[in-house]
């Protein structure tokens, strides 16, 4: 598959934010009026995955058509954007589509391997080239079937696993977790081989590099664990949480419930420090924080409440950063046409400390921390 550049439609827009002792850039990159299906973060590239097309924006922020999507066909990506995926369903709609084909390539366009005359609802990619595909049955609810293949497309290994709700993979993607109606478990990639297992269910779950420690919250209470070992255990200010995120190498976690964001040291399950958003009509709604737990980013919702026009109500949110004692060093609105629940969502790039991407149903901004005074020293 070749690449082709096209030009981007929308102007770019800079703003630069000055601050008493710093200065930060917020960068709109995309402004299509068309819905954003995901984005998957390299360090020198996004892509970006519309109804319609997959669009690659370069390090020089130049847009590359990836490839156009048949009506019968979606893409997926690799968060880190280095692996993109093709689907072609035959049947079916949502989480019980059925796909009867599958295409995987590098972004740069070499294709890698194809997936032929298997019949799935969903395949996943990790940010180390694995793939996972899920078969589920519309009449029974309850069962999930897994599927892990190696690197060159064939299968390795299937299992049962029923219940099973969400998932995702560590960041260095080499480990699946899925969180199923009766605990959370982590398989090895590609063999499918079990890691660990806990025996405790979740509304979210967040985990490091090869799953090493793991972060549970549910309702108002957060969980830590050392593999499957209980770390410790906290009690929350609000039983509404809204994210989790874990540092790759697992030393801090942060959370987001309603109108609260915490900042925890993993291995002693101690709150490091907690901030309020301070009005019941902004909630947090995303939250990420860098590899090295050093900085965290938030989204906030700003809900103008029922007397707003319907089309009025979501059309703003607020982007914060924290440093690692709390400090707010970043703060600024954004405005969006359409809404979604996850609306803004924000997410570090991998690999860097202080370059994020505020993602709306819509549009794409990238930030660009400021440097604190810590980070000029020698």
């Amino acid at each position: 598959m070749t690449r082709v550049r096209h030009v981007l439609l929308n102007a770019i827009l800079w703003i630069i934010l000055a601050f008493p002792s710093f200065a930060a850039e917020l960068q709109r990159l995309v402004d299509e009026k068309t819905d954003i299906f995901t984005v998957g973060v390299s360090e020198s590239e996004i892509t970006v995955v519309y109804p319609e097309r997959i669009d690659i924006l370069t390090a020089t922020r130049e847009t590359e058509l990836f490839s156009t999507l048949d009506t019968n066909q979606r893409a997926i990506i690799s968060a880190n954007g280095k692996y993109i995926g093709i689907m072609t369903f035959v049947a079916g709609t949502g989480e019980y589509m059925v796909i009867s084909g599958f295409e995987l390539y590098e972004s740069s366009g070499k294709p890698l391997f194809k997936i032929e005359h298997e019949y799935h609802t969903a395949y996943y990619i990790s940010n180390s080239g694995y793939l996972i595909s899920v078969l589920r049955d519309v009449e029974s609810p309850e069962f999930a079937k897994l599927y892990f293949y190696n690197r060159n497309g064939s299968r390795s290994e299937e299992m049962d696993l029923p219940g099973l709700q969400t998932f995702d993979f560590s960041p260095d993607g080499d480990t699946f977790v899925a969180n199923t109606k009766t605990g959370v478990r982590a398989f090895r990639c590609p063999s499918g081989d079990p890691v660990w297992e806990i025996n405790t269910t979740c509304q979210y779950f967040a985990t490091s590099d090869a799953a090493a420690y793991t972060a549970l919250v549910n309702q108002d209470r957060i969980r830590f664990y050392e593999q499957d070992q209980l770390l410790g255990e906290k009690t929350v200010r609000n039983p509404f949480p809204r994210d989790l995120s874990i540092s790759a190498n697992g030393a801090y976690t942060a959370l987001a419930d309603r109108w609260n964001l915490y900042l925890f040291e993993t291995q002693s399950a101690q709150e490091v420090w907690h901030t309020e958003s301070g009005d019941p009509g902004k909630t947090f709604v995303s939250v990420d924080i860098n590899d090295a737990g050093t900085y965290i980013l938030v989204g906030i919702d700003v809900d103008r409440g029922g007397n707003a026009p319907v089309n009025e109500r979501h059309t703003r949110g607020i982007i914060q950063a924290y440093d690692r004692t709390g400090i707010k060093i970043f703060e600024n609105e954004i405005r969006y046409h359409m809404w979604h629940y996850r609306t803004p969502h924000v997410t570090f790039l991998p690999g860097s400390e202080r370059s994020a991407i505020i993602q709306t149903r819509q549009e794409l901004y990238q930030l660009e921390l400021p440097l604190q005074q810590d980070d000029t020293k020698d």
